[in-house]
């Protein structure tokens, strides 16, 4: 697969800007997912803005799970439930972002 990291990338990275990523549903629910790197809103924020601008895109980023790594593309982000063998979780539904739960 184009997209499948060597086998020790996600040994190499230490350190990571985490985030959530998040939309509201009609019912008023949230759904999201966590995002370990690179989170930061010059980086993370400037990409969902320009690329992740409508409920279609989101949705499809969010099924793909937890992130390791946001990139442009959906299929080119690196997530856990792809791109890992430490499989991650799918994305979450909760009424209030406390009860998301604290981003590792």
């Amino acid at each position: 697969m184009e997209n499948t990291p060597p086998s020790d990338y996600f040994r190499k990275i230490i350190m990571g800007t985490n985030a959530i990523i998040v939309k509201e549903n009609i019912n008023g629910k949230f759904e999201g997912v966590r995002l370990n790197y690179d989170g930061y809103l010059e980086h993370a924020g400037r990409i969902l803005h320009e690329h992740y601008n409508n409920e279609d895109k989101i949705d499809v980023l969010l099924k793909q799970g937890d992130l390791s790594i946001l990139d442009t593309e959906s299929d080119k982000c690196m997530t856990y439930n792809r791109d890992s063998a430490n499989k991650e979780q799918n994305a979450q539904t909760f009424v209030r972002l406390s009860d998301f739960g604290s981003v590792p």
